[in-house]
């Protein structure tokens, strides 16, 4: 069940976002200022957050600040006064975007629906290039230079020892296809 922080400090507008989000099945836990968020947010695991810009007790962009590694691509912000330099600080931060009060609860689920779409097509992504990856053999690996053909012959020769290997080269060179090789030829 995905899990949701909404932190909105108007008490009617968090229930009514609560419940509507809570009939789509979500899962809500809910803060009604920055400290009870950030309180929250160190003690659990949530999913996906769903920020009001301004707080009692300062900006959720500090939020953004504090957790990126929780937060990035995984944020709405709701906002009653959508600067451009507000919204833009905030997409640069990490949101994944905005939506301007009195925000219409259909319109929340269905920036929530993306994330969780973006989310689910990059594990997927990052699962099915480990799954070809782990098959990879030597014998898969393609290439014409003669460097190439005596870098899979050393390969080949220390695969099968203890040793610690480095790779290097530049992005799109088959550096992991080349660690993998080497990983299923070892011991």
């Amino acid at each position: 069940m995905i899990k949701i922080l909404l932190v909105e400090d108007k008490e009617n507008l968090r229930r009514l976002l609560k419940m509507e989000l809570e009939s789509e099945g979500f899962k809500v836990e809910e803060a009604p200022d920055l400290k009870t968020a950030n309180r929250k947010i160190r003690q659990e695991v949530f999913d996906i957050f769903v920020f009001d810009l301004v707080l009692p007790d300062g900006e959720s962009i500090i939020l953004l600040d504090k957790f990126p590694h929780f937060t990035k691509g995984r944020t709405v912000i709701i906002t009653a006064n959508p600067t451009i330099p507000g919204v833009v600080d905030a997409i640069k931060k990490g949101a994944f975007n905005y939506l301007e009060k009195p925000v219409e609860p259909e319109l929340l689920v269905a920036q929530i629906e993306k994330i969780i779409e973006i989310c689910q097509l990059k594990n997927g992504h990052h699962t099915m290039a480990s799954e070809m990856a782990s098959d990879f053999t030597f014998d898969d690996i393609i290439y014409e230079s003669k460097q190439m053909e005596t870098v899979i012959s050393r390969a080949r020769i220390l695969a099968a020892t203890d040793n610690t290997i480095l790779i290097q080269g530049e992005t799109g060179c088959g550096k992991e296809v080349l660690s993998h090789a080497i990983h299923n030829h070892s011991n």
